[in-house]
């Protein structure tokens, strides 16, 4: 989402139209009525146009944005050089990054990376007066140092380097009176304190908080932040009418148990969907839906449905090849219990841990759902008792050598001993997150580790 902010002029109309995801008008008011100012009517249109292709995509609109985006490239190389010139370029070479990523272009995403990476290093140098550059290069900082560690020497070998608390800090003391900057910066910081930083405080917006962009990435924090109905209700007032939408609605009402009006909106995503992302993910679910409703006929389809799609270049859909490849060995009780927690449905969670803890289980299963109870108590702000789950995670390692749940153990231990400023003990812990080798989710946990670690040696 860090590609949709955009470094719009202030009370741009076009902006606005943008941020309520109205992409065709204002590419036409673009075009009938230009500005003054040829920098940010560039960067505004190839805005549209990103952002478009981001939340609604298609293989098809991937290539036209492609030609539009090189042909605003090169209009742009056209005008005089300023530090606005270099500035847009840069942006606009970032935004396409995100882009090409998201639809399975890894090289051409490395390449524009690092052209828009040395177009802002070179306006700094330029222009170092140019505060806009401050704000660029902080987003680099950030996603470079979180580059995890087997990836790192690629960047390094042509230059690109970050660092993420530098970052963090440089976006937390950037400030300006122009209510779009500070509203761009506030949606950058919630992002990264969320996804990266796992915190769960949201500020509220200085500009446009019931815009649909600001309505949907808070929807976006929500779900990430165990608030699923909260999430809901933002969702439901975004006004345009986005396949995505319908997906993230589904999460919601999966999460909650609704299952019969999850499948409704999984099935009207895969409808409205032109794009590839999340349809793996999609089938899993509407599989995981009939499969707890006692559908086993119906669940098989869609499930093998899931199998046959080989596109997975969201970690949404990573995530479901890697159940999908698990899940005849998963207890379909604990992955309830799993799915009522991150709904941030902890009386559910409880009712479901407390039958589960009758039932006779696999030494696995029981590791898993120590893990899960220590999640319900850290959740509900009962550390001491999530610690002594923790713990009976960690000393059961051995049983779960390639499983995420000992390294996020230790993960979240660090968390609880850095809340309670036990400095000393919250290393040892993020430490032992970097030590293991091998498990499903070790570039996110590995990069949170030495974020957490970065952070309190600068403490």
């Amino acid at each position: 989402m860090l590609c949709i902010l955009s470094p719009a002029l202030p009370q741009s109309s076009a902006f606005e139209l943008i941020a309520n995801f109205k992409f065709e008008e204002a590419t036409t008011q673009l075009q009938k009525n230009p500005s003054d100012n040829p920098y940010r009517d560039i960067y505004l249109a190839n805005l549209a146009d990103i952002a478009s292709l981001m939340l609604d995509e298609s293989e098809g609109k991937f290539e036209q944005v492609k030609s539009a985006f090189e042909k605003r490239l090169e209009r742009s190389e056209a005008l005089p050089t300023n530090e606005w010139k270099n500035f847009v370029t840069a942006e606009m070479k970032l935004q396409w990054a995100f882009v090409a990523l998201k639809n399975g272009h890894d090289w051409d995403a490395f390449w524009s990376l690092r052209s828009a990476y040395k177009l802002n290093k070179n306006n700094i140098k330029d222009y170092p007066n140019f505060y806009l550059n401050i704000r660029t290069n902080a987003i680099f900082d950030i996603l470079l140092g979180s580059v995890p560690s087997n990836k790192q020497w690629v960047f390094n070998l042509f230059g690109l380097e970050g660092n993420v608390m530098n970052g963090i800090n440089t976006l937390e003391n950037f400030n300006t009176s122009e209510p779009v900057f500070q509203y761009e910066t506030q949606l950058i910081k919630d992002l990264i304190s969320v996804y990266l930083l796992e915190e769960e405080a949201i500020a509220p917006l200085p500009f446009q908080p019931n815009a649909d962009l600001s309505l949907f990435v808070q929807a976006l924090i929500y779900l990430k932040t165990h608030m699923a109905l909260s999430a809901r209700s933002n969702l439901m007032e975004v006004k345009a009418n986005l396949p995505v939408k319908a997906y993230f609605l589904a999460e919601t009402y999966f999460l909650e148990e609704s299952y019969e009006k999850a499948k409704v909106h999984y099935q009207a995503f895969l409808e409205q969907t032109k794009g590839n992302s999340y349809q793996k993910d999609t089938y899993l679910k509407l599989g995981l839906c009939e499969l707890f409703l006692n559908n086993k006929a119906a669940s098989e389809k869609h499930l093998s449905k899931a199998r046959e799609i080989e596109t997975a270049n969201t970690e949404v859909d990573k995530n479901a090849r890697k159940m999908l490849d698990n899940l005849m060995y998963q207890h379909l009780t604990l992955l309830r219990l799993r799915y009522a927690l991150d709904g941030g449905f902890y009386e559910k969670a409880k009712t479901i841990t407390e039958a589960l803890n009758k039932e006779p289980l696999t030494p696995k299963e029981k590791v898993e759902l120590n893990y899960r109870q220590a999640r319900l108590n850290q959740l509900t702000n009962n550390f001491n008792k999530a610690a002594d789950f923790y713990h009976m995670v960690i000393e059961n390692a051995a049983l779960i050598e390639e499983s995420y749940y000992a390294p996020n153990a230790y993960l979240q231990m660090g968390r609880m001993m850095e809340v309670q400023g036990k400095v000393a003990s919250a290393k040892m812990y993020y430490e032992q997150v970097l030590a293991y080798k091998k498990h499903p989710y070790k570039e996110s946990l590995d990069a949170k580790a030495k974020i957490a670690l970065s952070r309190l040696t600068t403490q």
